[in-house]
């Protein structure tokens, strides 16, 4: 779009936002940005001097010391009326027009795909290295590009996010979900990117594909959960041999409890953090500060997203879909990438209180339909991509707990999972897994020639009603060799 058609696009939006005010509140707004005469002119003549200032064709009048001071710095004008004005200017910078309010416009550049920073309202930069670098998380907020916290709170000041213009998104090539570093400068109370640095960690130019246009495959490696020569957890031996789960899986563990649930999925945070092959993300929807607290001891910032229980709605799904979208650029990038995400039955019940879930069709129980296609499309992220980079979710739900809500959202993410590791309600202490629910679509590609007589060997012991026998070996041997070799001599 060029300068010219962009320009008279954004006269007609402003022109309709404010043909909607009455003339006092007009008179008020061109006081505020710097109309001179405002009270002398009609409205239709007032309107058009509003926009003309407002983007950059018509300076600022000068002002003057004649009359009495104004009392409120607003002038009184409705909150919503000054948000709204401020929208239409950040879509003006997003395209390379720099609009500030109450200051002299930047004359508009000859190309609006290049924005110069050799305004003099701008501080000398100094040497290269010493400039002001941010990382954060490229996301649309208002209609412009915004660097956000990789911790995904939306609840920040616009003061305090970075504004990336559209000049530099296209040149890079960046989507949102990208984490970009950039160099940074200010000018008023907004930060801008003067620079791409990288692209979630690749210095630029990054080689990568489309996510959702990019043909994809059944797994065909497996995450190794156990490696030799150390101390193995139940959950590491029962993933690595009775359901193997391979790079693109999507895992569905369903248990009977909550501490169950949380035990599994803490279980495989500690065994993935230690594997320098996989890229780990983590979502804890709707916890406590207590437990977010612990996370965030062990992973870094750019790993961990969390909602506590006073987050809102529209919160947590944002902050879903956050970590989604990082999760999916790494993959687009080539990495094995693994999302763990605690749980999928709270971000549902998050999802059901937003406005789009209440304006769907409603279940007898409460749910929406919107909520179950926005969970399954959620769950059914993760693949195996054809030629090379994975995204894998690994998640959990309650079964059987006698709310009609959970039970019938885990029989729909089990027509989603590929991979099932179902947990028996038995037992206080420790984990007790279901062999014979739990298992792995074409899981035995997955598995190597000694892996696969060891899994036959257990299913042949299942099927003898020696399960019980298969569960003691599985918790007293400490290493997954031991387990091995005790199977075989059962």
């Amino acid at each position: 779009m060029s300068r010219e058609n962009y320009l008279e696009r954004m006269k007609k939006e402003y022109f309709a936002f404010l043909d909607g005010e009455n003339i006092i509140d007009l008179r008020k707004i061109g006081h505020f940005v710097g109309v001179e005469f405002p009270t002398n002119k009609s409205k239709g003549n007032l309107i058009e001097a509003i926009i003309n200032v407002e983007l950059g064709l018509t300076p600022t009048a000068p002002k003057s010391n004649r009359g009495a001071p104004i009392k409120e710095k607003n002038l009184d004008l409705d909150e919503n009326l000054l948000k709204r004005l401020e929208d239409l200017r950040l879509a003006c910078c997003n395209f390379g027009i720099i609009v500030n309010p109450n200051k002299p416009k930047a004359p508009l550049v000859d190309d609006p795909y290049k924005i110069t920073f050799n305004s003099p309202d701008f501080e000398d930069e100094g040497e290269y290295y010493q400039r002001r670098q941010e990382i954060g998380q490229l996301q649309i907020y208002n209609g412009a590009h915004f660097l956000f916290p990789l911790d995904g709170n939306r609840n920040v000041r616009l003061e305090d996010l970075v504004l990336v213009n559209l000049p530099l998104i296209e040149k890079s090539k960046a989507v949102c979900g990208d984490v970009l570093c950039c160099h940074v400068r200010e000018k008023g109370n907004i930060s801008y990117a003067t620079e791409i640095l990288s692209i979630n960690g690749l210095v630029l130019p990054v080689n990568r594909f489309s996510f959702d246009e990019e043909p994809y495959t059944y797994p065909r490696k497996k995450i190794s959960f156990c490696e030799s020569g150390e101390t193995h957890s139940l959950t590491e031996k029962f993933l690595d041999v009775v359901t193997p789960v391979g790079y693109g899986q999507r895992l569905l563990a369903t248990a009977p409890s909550q501490m169950k649930r949380k035990e599994f999925l803490s279980s495989v945070v500690k065994s993935l953090y230690r594997k320098n092959s996989v890229k780990l993300f983590v979502f804890l929807c709707e916890t406590s500060q207590e437990r977010i607290d612990d996370y965030k001891k062990a992973l870094s910032e750019d790993q961990l997203v969390a909602t506590s229980y006073d987050a809102t709605a529209e919160d947590t799904v944002f902050a879903a879909d956050f970590i989604l979208n990082r999760a999916k650029r790494a993959a687009e990038s080539g990495q094995k990438v693994c999302l763990v995400v605690d749980s999928l039955d709270y971000l549902a019940r998050a999802h059901n209180r937003t406005v789009e879930a209440c304006k769907s069709k409603e279940l007898s129980f409460g749910l929406s339909l919107a909520t179950v296609q926005y969970i399954k499309n959620y769950f059914a992220s993760a693949r195996a991509f054809q030629q090379f980079g994975s995204l894998t979710i690994i998640t959990a739900t309650e079964e059987y707990s006698g709310d009609a809500f959970s039970d019938y959202l885990t029989k729909e993410l089990l027509l989603v999972a590929n991979s099932i590791v179902s947990l028996k309600k038995e037992g206080m202490d420790g984990l007790i897994f279901d062999f014979t629910k739990s298992g792995t679509e074409k899981g035995k590609m997955l598995l190597t020639e000694k892996e696969l007589e060891t899994y036959n060997r257990i299913s042949d012991l299942i099927s003898e009603g020696k399960e019980k026998d298969v569960q003691k070996a599985l918790r007293t041997c400490a290493t997954l060799d031991d387990f091995v070799l005790r199977i075989q001599n059962i």
